[in-house]
């Protein structure tokens, strides 16, 4: 009996040391749950300051998305812009060519009216 009595010790003291061992893991891994935790505490962190910065470019691209609209607005002002002064340049080319005719009317009058007081000086001379 003296022997099992010596083995049981034995084993229990075995079980003891196992159980010191189990311990020590048991601390290193709540260390390391320590650590992991930590770790996804900054990883939140982290992901809270891209959701902040995220929400600053969607406000950025929603400023620029209203600027783009602003400047297609005002090209379309431009282009309506330009076609009334194409007409305006038609108008003015159409006036233009106007004139032109009237001053050769003019010209030819003058032309005639020069024969005319041609005629009245020989006229006269006779």
């Amino acid at each position: 009996m003296e022997c099992d009595l010596e083995k049981i010790d034995s084993n229990l003291g075995e079980i003891d040391s196992n159980l010191g061992e189990i311990e020590c893991d048991l601390g290193e891994i709540e260390c390391d749950l320590g650590e992991i935790d930590s770790d996804l505490g900054e990883i939140d962190s982290d992901l809270e300051e891209i959701e902040c910065d995220l929400g600053e470019i969607d406000s950025d691209l929603g400023e620029i998305d209203s600027d783009l609209g602003e400047i297609d607005s005002d090209l379309e002002e431009i282009d309506s812009n330009l076609g009334e002064i194409e007409s305006d340049l038609g108008e003015i080319d159409s006036d233009l060519g106007e004139i032109d005719s009237n001053l050769r009317e003019i010209d030819s009058n003058l032309g005639e009216i020069d024969s005319n007081l041609g005629e009245i000086n020989s006229n006269q001379r006779i």
